[in-house]
């Protein structure tokens, strides 16, 4: 690294190799015909156009991230550049799209203005004129072969991120074919043309997606690996408990598989079950440790971000969350969305989110919280909530909140609601672990005497 910069709260990182090549291709320019000037100035003039062109564009990313609240890293290296957004989990492909889009966008915005300023300048001849000209047709070419739908420019980032969002794991496939027939097609168009500058670049980038291509259609899936792998069966078992509900024998199963030795990919599978017992037993630090452990696998977004929640990180699950339900548009991950803003203190944007249910975000956060022990938190909820939809099951739940407090006083009054509300269930109120302080208390085996009553 050459030296690094900050523009703002995005740190650049400069390599040497993005100035030296900077330098060979103005000493190229420079010894065209049509510069007046010394070769050093119109070197170092090429130079300024470069590396003001490639930083611009990347600016348009790392402006984009921050948009979205991550922490960019620019970074110039070579002939480009690159932006490491820095998002605390997946990205959504609608937001990767975006993110993508915008430093073309930045680069067609800097083309236009040069055009604007090489017409106000009176001299189209001076290094002010010259500069402009060439600031303007550089970004417009770039921004133009940048949008091809061909990897790794930006157009084949997007293509890549649309097309997996239609059709799974073979959109992958699909944008390497798509990159080798359109880095192929100008490639020879470049070569026709005499332009073999153009000819190499994308004819690398077709050779490359033929090799992607070939490994992707060689490779086996996941579930074919697994299926020959003599120790499945290990793992099979495990699975089939959890399915039944059976979490405590299919945790035992989980690890003592992993106790022999397993292979490393059903290793990795087994973890990713654990994690599954441990979030369903609601503990988020351990489902967390499982899922570090899994390799070459995916870890569903939804299941990271009921880890980081029940682990009491909700600002980092809150990208997971909203990743998760972009995904899959299911109304459960859209309330624990919603319930984990909440959390956070965001009520205003946790009823921006199109279509959610007041009381079922308040219901998720007041679950989250109650399994993390922050019952005092998690009755405030409750009662939110049962203000939005009361029901004899959240004030119950809601009283099971304030008991576990320690407020005995605001639990009966939750209780006498919950009945009001039509809760008649005295036997399970009575043998209720949540009520356990209650016992005792005159109020509430007065509670129950009346349910008993009622319902005889």
């Amino acid at each position: 690294m050459l030296f690094t910069f900050r523009l703002g709260r995005i740190p650049v990182q400069v390599h040497g190799s993005h100035l030296l090549i900077a330098v060979v291709f103005g000493f190229q320019f420079a010894s065209g015909p049509q510069t007046p000037w010394s070769m050093p100035l119109t070197t170092a003039l090429w130079v300024g156009i470069i590396f003001g062109s490639v930083l611009i564009h990347e600016l348009g990313h790392a402006l984009a991230s921050l948009a979205f609240g991550y922490a960019p890293v620019i970074t110039l290296a070579g002939l480009g550049g690159n932006t490491r957004p820095n998002a605390p989990g997946p990205i959504a492909w609608w937001r990767d799209v975006l993110l993508t889009v915008a430093g073309p966008f930045a680069g067609l915005m800097l083309a236009l203005g040069a055009a604007g300023g090489a017409l106000l300048v009176p001299d189209r001849h001076s290094a002010a004129g010259y500069v402009l000209l060439n600031v303007c047709q550089v970004n417009l070419l770039w921004t133009v072969m940048n949008l091809c739908p061909v990897t790794p420019l930006d157009g084949g980032r997007i293509s890549s991120a649309v097309l997996i969002r239609i059709f799974g794991k073979r959109g992958q496939l699909l944008s390497q074919v798509v990159t080798l027939l359109v880095g192929g097609g100008i490639a020879a168009w470049g070569a026709t043309q005499g332009w073999m500058f153009l000819a190499l670049i994308f004819g690398w980038y077709a050779f490359n997606a033929i090799a992607g291509i070939s490994a992707s259609l060689r490779s086996p899936s996941a579930g074919q690996v697994l299926a020959q792998d003599p120790h499945a069966p290990l793992l099979g078992a495990a699975s089939t408990a959890y399915r039944e509900g059976r979490l405590a024998d299919a945790q035992k199963k989980a690890e003592g598989a992993l106790a022999q030795g397993v292979s490393p990919a059903v290793r990795s599978a087994l973890h990713q079950l654990l994690g599954w017992v441990a979030l369903k037993e609601g503990h988020g630090q351990q489902a967390l440790d499982h899922f570090a452990q899994v390799e070459g696998r995916q870890v569903e977004p939804y299941a990271l971000a009921a880890g980081f929640s029940l682990a009491g990180d909700d600002a980092r699950a809150l990208s997971l969350w909203e990743h998760a339900f972009r995904e899959t548009q299911d109304p459960t991950v859209q309330h624990e969305w919603a319930g984990a803003l909440l959390r956070l203190g965001r009520a205003e944007d946790a009823w921006r989110i199109s279509g959610v249910d007041k009381a079922g975000a308040y219901a998720c956060a007041e679950r989250v919280l109650f399994l993390r022990g922050e019952f005092e938190r998690a009755a405030a909820m409750g009662q939110a909530g049962l203000e939005v939809a009361p029901t004899a099951e959240r004030a119950y739940d809601t009283a099971c909140d304030w008991a576990r407090a320690g407020n005995p006083d605001a639990a009966l009054a939750l209780l006498q609601r919950a009945a009001a509300l039509g809760f008649s269930d005295a036997a399970h109120a009575a043998d209720d672990d949540d009520l356990a302080s209650l016992k005792g208390h005159p109020g509430f085996q007065a509670w129950l005497d009346g349910l008993r009553h009622a319902k005889s």
